[in-house]
């Protein structure tokens, strides 16, 4: 039914998204992410701090699990 609304890509050097999406252009070209150890121990010290409610930061108000996954991001606090 939605065949007729599929066009071809169009510019071939950036991956079809209904092909998925490989890691380097998951990190170079839409946002750099963290590894999985770094966003365990940024989410690690979130978690032990009293700012930290329901995985809100009350401090910026971002919701940490996001947050600790991108790698531009960081704390309000200076904690990571």
């Amino acid at each position: 039914m939605l065949d007729k609304y599929r066009v071809s890509n169009p510019n071939p050097e950036v991956p079809n998204p209904e092909e998925g999406w490989n890691d380097t252009y998951k990190k170079t070209f839409i946002i750099a992410l963290t590894d999985d150890s770094v966003r365990q121990q940024r989410i690690s010290t979130c978690e032990s701090c009293d700012k930290f409610k329901l995985y809100f930061c009350t401090v910026c108000n971002c919701y940490m699990p996001f947050k600790t996954r991108i790698e531009k991001y960081s704390c309000p606090e200076g904690k990571w």
